[in-house]
């Protein structure tokens, strides 16, 4: 997806995840984007990556949501051993019910975050990582931002 605008959409059937974009097994690109004002009932607000490859180049991922069963990964929630990242982009005012209002990453998944704005995002329960979460223990999942790793567990880190 390229100059692309995905917005106000909403996942809430069942274990509803990725309330802007659901990416499964595949290869996903978003390009020049904005994915804002979307809601998924389960995990990923704005997006839920579910094995596969994700890159996110130059993407405001703002104002989405996520409920509270569990609850994960308000902006973005990487499951399994996805890989994803994140260049150039802004990870803002984005809310999860659980953990990592803005980014949340899988005990065996890959996020790569450079030159990105990651701030003024919550969560529902106090001290669950408001903007960044990385679920561990770690086996095999590495987080990093601009080359610095994102430790285990919540994590009050703004950047950018």
């Amino acid at each position: 997806m390229t100059n692309s605008v995905i917005a106000g959409n909403v996942a809430d059937t069942g274990a509803g995840s990725g309330g802007g974009i659901l990416s499964e097994h595949g290869a996903t690109t978003v390009t020049n984007s904005t994915v804002s004002d979307n809601v998924s009932a389960r995990a990923g607000g704005g997006v839920e990556v579910a094995g596969g490859t994700t890159d996110l180049v130059d993407v405001e991922l703002n104002r989405n949501s996520t409920g509270n069963a569990p609850g994960n990964g308000g902006g973005l929630h990487l499951g399994g051993a996805s890989v994803v990242t994140i260049d150039a982009s802004q990870v803002l005012a984005n809310h999860a019910g659980n953990e990592g209002g803005g980014l949340w990453n899988s005990p065996a998944g890959t996020l790569t975050v450079t030159n990105t704005s990651v701030t003024s995002n919550t969560v529902g329960v106090a001290n669950n990582g408001p903007n960044v979460f990385q679920k561990g223990p770690v086996a095999g999942g590495v987080f990093t931002v601009d080359g610095a790793p994102i430790a285990e567990g919540p994590n009050t880190l703004a950047f950018g």
